[in-house]
């Protein structure tokens, strides 16, 4: 398997993952509202910091792949000899 396709599938996996924590976590925040309790929004705020912690990996893992394996702009005055391209 090329790199790119494990680094995609690693990126692929810790949105899913962090999808499935905040998902739980608005679950927790509406059931937190309807009953009127606290207990849910602890739930909430203890999941918290991982919520963070995945989109921060995240970001910098898509950043990372965007600028290694962009595709890279060739001159376009090779291609178009109509300058209106540039």
């Amino acid at each position: 398997m090329p790199p790119i396709v494990a680094e995609i599938e690693q990126l692929r996996n810790r949105i899913l993952e962090m999808g499935a924590l905040v998902e739980a976590a608005l679950g927790n925040a509406i059931c937190s509202l309807r009953e009127r309790t606290g207990f849910p929004a602890t739930e909430i705020l203890a999941s918290e910091p991982k919520i963070n912690h995945l989109e921060i990996l995240i970001d910098e893992s898509a950043t990372r792949l965007l600028a290694l394996h962009q595709p890279v702009a060739g001159f376009a005055g090779l291609r178009y000899p109509d300058r209106r391209y540039l």
